[in-house]
């Protein structure tokens, strides 16, 4: 898979993250709506960002998601607002 370099007026980068987490105790719960929910909710905050996916796979009990991001936004800003689009919003998934 080529991947396309970001070209600003000064600069030129190529930046990937790799991120991996957990839900809490690793309990197996992001399966069935709540994984799809969670594809969105991810998909939505990354567009925002300016970020690109390159590859996300949940598992019931852990999420890998491997991301193109800009220099302007640091990895725990990116995870920060990941996390508080999820927080919260599972409440009326059964």
């Amino acid at each position: 898979m080529a991947q396309k370099y970001r070209h600003k007026i000064t600069s030129v980068s190529l930046i990937n993250y790799h991120f991996v987490w957990i839900p809490r105790r690793r309990r197996k719960v992001l399966g069935g709506k709540i994984a799809e929910r969670l594809s969105q909710l991810i998909a939505e905050v990354v567009a925002k960002l300016d970020c690109e996916i390159i590859a996300q796979e949940i598992m019931p009990d852990h999420v890998h998601l491997f991301l193109n991001c800009p220099t302007n936004i640091s990895p725990d800003q990116i995870m920060f607002r990941i996390k508080a689009a999820f927080a919260g919003k599972t409440k009326n998934i059964s």
